[in-house]
């Protein structure tokens, strides 16, 4: 036998199946590019000279890793599709008088190739498209310097390493599969369709139990604290009660149309119908997969989406004004020399510093109970669940910071404040406020502070404001709560302004302020939103390529578990339609029973999807709240985008696939 036999079998093998292995080749070049260019920016060493580059070395590494575990899944899952559907020719083979060595050596061929062209082709479009989505990603994350994006052979043996090893588990499960079954069984497989399965009514029933508890927990979420703490049980929940729904729901609902005459006894439903309810427990974990797999695609994308398009949103509420300085103490000569430092700073390097304010504060955690407030073991007193949702941050103010800043005059006795807090915490009618084991006298109930404090906590705990007499009461108030040193200061001053000048004097009379500070020997924290900018939109931007990466490795499953699904079900269905044509069924009739079937199984999953992230999004919205993103107008829109261009996607799908299916079965 000529040594080139195997080989040329092999690829005659690969022409005779090109339909088939067609798309799970460019589906594995598109995985080996990806993975590739992701891993070679992940390793560029000129994210050391990068402004946050350990952050996006560490999301790259995070998701390589999440791209090699879903890899392995998805090409061993969809290995199973083309392995089913040569079945019979396998079978054939064997009758025809080949071994299962010489079976064995012609599949190793077509692994070897399939490989080959996949590794080959990835790798080289990974190298000519790198460059490309590198710029992109520099362009993201708003890195001003360029870097270059060079060959990395780290990424290039982790690429190559991987794909071989999936590549040969599939060769393995091959040979295993075929060994396994006698000509007889691989040859009547194909035929093989499934029972007409039972609808157990009480599976049904938990599925809608196990769904609407976790749409449940989604609407019900008080804050964002406990959103976290409920958002994976709501998951498990929804996915859950989705496969059950799929699995058994879906048969229970195909059965109630069968048992109404007037809808089923018509030729397009008939046929639609009866052809889904017979193989509707293959289906139905192929249409739940689809959906949850969409679900994932969107909310992803969303999140990943709006989190970028709202980075200045989220830069002007942490920063109202251009630059912060927190001092710890709060002696008026503390005062007076960081006011000294930054106007020596600022005109030493040319620009002017605009809209000053300044105040003396203190913060410390806090739970609400009641009309009263505990300190320190609150977790154990209330339990987690309530902790979650009652934890706030309390912002103590002295009362002369208070009416300096709002040109107010009110006044205070000892053991009087003023609150001002959400409306849901404390009763509206609050006269007296337990603060610890002291109860305080509310005089009133502000509804705003009245100057920026650059929050950064109200979108993920909630803040109350207490203003105080005087300063003695809030340092009292702050030593006995505020898990302090003995002797150490509580209250401290917090200076926020505007800087007006060229970008680059800006830039330099921050960093002559930080020097200067610790020259004059006042002790604190230096904070600009310039520097902000650059660390959210590295962050932010390394979390979209991300949520890009890990979205199209999802839409890219769904494309190939869609479009397998549908040839397996016409090579199936095939014979059904054309004993229906045979005995009097026309072409249009045909068209129109697989036309109501595809609709029915395409669009279920996305609708489904879409439910699932409309009961989503407010629990989604509360997650993004505790990353500084409040704009629930922009989420929605991000959303409602990334869903439209889903099924514009997913629109396209059905048509290609539909009109492939009609290709088969007619």
């Amino acid at each position: 036998m000529s040594k080139l036999f195997y080989p040329r079998l092999a690829v005659s093998n690969l022409k005779k199946n090109f339909r088939i292995y067609l798309p799970y080749i460019f589906a594995c070049v598109i995985m080996v590019m990806m993975f590739y260019a992701m891993g070679a920016i992940g390793r560029n060493s000129g994210l050391d000279q990068m402004r946050g580059g350990d952050f996006i070395r560490t999301v790259m590494q995070w998701v390589s890793g999440v791209a090699a575990g879903f890899v392995v899944i998805f090409l061993f899952y969809t290995n199973s599709f083309l392995i089913k559907q040569r079945r019979k020719e396998l079978g054939l083979y064997q009758v025809l008088g080949m071994s299962r060595g010489n079976l064995g050596h012609m599949m190793l061929w077509e692994s070897l190739i399939t490989a080959a062209v996949s590794i080959g082709a990835g790798l080289i479009l990974g190298l000519a498209f790198g460059k490309l989505v590198f710029l992109i990603f520099l362009k993201v994350v708003h890195f001003p310097v360029p870097l270059d994006f060079t060959i990395e052979p780290e990424a290039l043996v982790s690429t190559v390493r991987l794909f071989a090893a999936v590549f040969a588990l599939s060769l393995a499960y091959n040979l295993v599969s075929v060994w396994r079954s006698s000509p007889s069984r691989l040859i009547s497989a194909a035929k093989a369709g499934e029972k007409e399965p039972k609808g157990k009514v009480i599976i049904a029933v938990l599925g809608a139990a196990a769904l609407s508890g976790g749409y449940y927990l989604a609407q019900t979420a008080e804050s964002p604290l406990s959103a976290v703490n409920i958002f994976f049980l709501a998951v498990l929940l929804v996915i859950a009660g989705t496969y059950m729904l799929f699995l058994s729901g879906s048969i229970v609902f195909l059965k109630a149309l069968k048992k109404n005459k007037n809808f089923y006894y018509k030729t397009g439903h008939f046929t639609a119908v009866s052809g889904l309810l017979y193989r509707m427990k293959q289906n139905a974990a192929g249409l739940a997969s689809i959906c949850i797999m969409s679900t994932a695609v969107i909310v992803v994308l969303s999140i990943c989406v709006s989190l970028y398009a709202g980075i200045e949103d989220t830069i002007n509420k942490q920063f109202p004004a251009d630059v912060c300085v927190s001092m710890a103490d709060s002696s008026e000569e503390s005062r007076e020399t960081a006011e000294q430092v930054i106007a020596d700073a600022a005109a030493e390097n040319g620009v002017s510093v605009e809209d000053v304010i300044y105040y003396r504060s203190f913060t410390l955690p806090c739970v609400i109970n009641g009309d009263g407030v505990i300190f320190g073991n609150a977790q154990t007193a209330l339990g987690a669940e309530h902790f979650s949702e009652q934890f706030r941050g309390m912002v103590l103010l002295p009362l002369a910071d208070y009416n300096r800043l709002n040109g107010t005059d009110v006044s205070l006795s000892d053991g009087e404040l003023l609150l001002c807090a959400g409306d849901k915490d404390f009763s509206a009618d609050t006269e007296e406020l337990l603060l610890g084991d002291r109860t305080w006298s509310v005089k009133e109930r502000i509804r705003e502070i009245g100057f920026e404090t650059g929050d950064t906590m109200s979108g993920m705990i909630g803040t109350i404001y207490l203003i105080l007499p005087d300063l003695e009461s809030v340092d009292e108030l702050a030593g006995n709560y505020g898990l302090l040193d003995e002797g150490e200061n509580h209250a401290g001053w917090t200076f926020w302004f505007d800087l007006n000048g060229e970008s680059g004097r800006c830039e330099q009379m921050i960093h002559a302020l930080r020097e200067q500070m610790s020259t004059a020997g006042v002790s604190g924290e230096i904070q600009s939103k310039a520097e902000n900018r650059l660390d959210v939109y590295v962050q932010n931007g390394g979390v979209l390529f991300l949520g890009v990466f890990i979205g199209m490795l999802f839409l890219i499953s769904t494309v190939m578990i869609i479009y397998y699904k549908q040839i397996s079900e016409g090579y199936d269905d095939r014979e059904s339609y054309q004993i229906m044509q045979k005995v009097g069924m026309d072409q249009r009739e045909v068209r129109g029973a697989i036309r109501t079937q595809i609709l029915t199984v395409f669009f279920l999953p996305l609708a489904a999807a879409v439910l699932h992230v409309a009961f989503a999004f407010r629990v989604m919205s509360m997650l993004l709240s505790m990353m500084y993103m409040s704009n629930d107008r922009l989420f929605l829109l991000c959303t409602a985008a990334v869903s439209a261009v889903f099924a514009v996607f997913y629109v396209i799908i059905y048509a290609v696939t539909s009109r492939e299916y009609y290709r088969i079965v007619r």
